[in-house]
């Protein structure tokens, strides 16, 4: 019995760790997305191009969204990034001149399709080469996660949105 009891103990031990304790940890992390994912680009772009009141309305007396977000409060994408790094905010890519080595960026725009479209709102692809061009020739982050959700806008901008080639 005690020879079994010690097998049995040994056994416990050499396990793999719960799933819990093998959650992977991230330095960095990168979304790539429409208004879900946007944390800001939308109101940065649309004010610096002088539109009153910026999109998403973010200021008195448009007090629907949150700081710029589609959002009345942190979307998805921060809510990930808090738990898997335990540091809150993801960056907004036009409040940035390169990618951090630590910490969450978001290229996503409001109405952006999957596309190659860069204007007004930076489409997928189009967001995916500004990724590259703040990396200015650097490797990305080794330890990063990328996160992409696109699609929707291209079935609701579609001419035909119930064509099956839609």
């Amino acid at each position: 019995r005690s020879l079994a009891l010690l097998s049995l103990s040994l056994i416990a031990l050499a396990a793999p760790a719960p799933a819990a304790a093998q959650i992977p940890k991230y330095d960095a992390f990168f979304v790539f997305s429409d208004s879900l994912g946007d944390t800001g680009n939308d109101w940065i772009l649309t004010r610096s191009l002088g539109t009153e009141p910026a999109i998403p309305p973010s200021e008195s007396p448009h007090r629907t969204y949150f700081f710029g977000r589609f959002s009345n409060g942190p979307i998805m994408f921060e809510h990930l990034w808090s738990k898997l790094s335990s540091k809150d905010g993801v960056t907004p890519s036009l409040a940035i001149s390169e990618i951090p080595r630590k910490g969450a960026v978001s290229f996503a725009y409001g109405g952006s399709t999957s596309g190659t479209t860069c204007f007004p709102f930076a489409g997928l692809r189009c967001q995916v080469e500004q990724f590259g061009q703040l990396l200015g020739g650097n490797p990305p982050p080794q330890r990063a996660l990328y996160a992409i959700f696109s699609g929707a806008n291209d079935v609701l901008q579609a001419e035909d949105p119930f064509d099956p080639a839609v």
